[in-house]
């Protein structure tokens, strides 16, 4: 009967010992569950404090993966443009396509300067057509990252800048030059 007891009570000690570790278990992941809460709490803070400023911002967004050569091109970017989604290919020939002719030189040789020196910020102004054809001047500005993995994928913004451009736009061109 002392070895009976000996195992009931071994047995005993190693529910007990299960039972504690799993109760320790369970308030470590209650802890985590709550950390991780808050974490997400923080970062949908963080996410709707950035989407703010940046609807503030009236700026469209663009993001271009060269990898998959993908652009995404943001509801506020096709409006500037007179767009709805869907109208303009998700492509960057759709996007060069509708800047400016004598423009167009120009971005690409801004762009190619841009990925020699990538860790410099991205910033030109240009013309784009409109979907009723009238111009439309934009400054657009971004970041390239993630050059290392052969992938180039930013977050930039496009503003439209016409109304900045307008007075000097509106004069036929002899006027603007030849007018003391």
């Amino acid at each position: 009967m002392g070895d009976e007891s000996k195992t009931v009570t071994s047995w005993q000690d190693l529910y007990k010992e299960e039972v504690s570790k799993r109760l320790l278990l369970e308030a470590t992941l209650s802890e985590k569950e709550k950390s991780l809460e808050r974490a997400l709490h923080k970062l949908k803070v963080e996410e709707q404090r950035y989407a703010l400023a940046f609807q503030g911002s009236q700026d469209g967004l663009w993001d271009w993966d060269l990898k998959s050569g993908t652009l995404f091109l943001s509801q506020r970017w096709l409006a500037m443009l007179g767009f709805e989604p869907g109208e303009l290919p998700s492509s960057l020939e759709g996007w060069i396509d509708r800047v400016y002719e004598r423009d167009r030189k120009d971005l690409e040789a801004a762009i190619e300067a841009h990925f020699k020196e990538p860790s410099s910020t991205f910033s030109h102004e240009y013309r784009l057509r409109h979907k009723e054809g009238h111009t439309v001047w934009v400054l657009t500005r971004g970041y390239a990252f993630g050059m290392k993995q052969e992938s180039l994928s930013g977050l930039p913004g496009h503003k439209r800048i016409s109304r900045h451009k307008k007075p000097f736009n509106n004069k036929p061109f002899t006027k603007r030059f030849m007018t003391p």
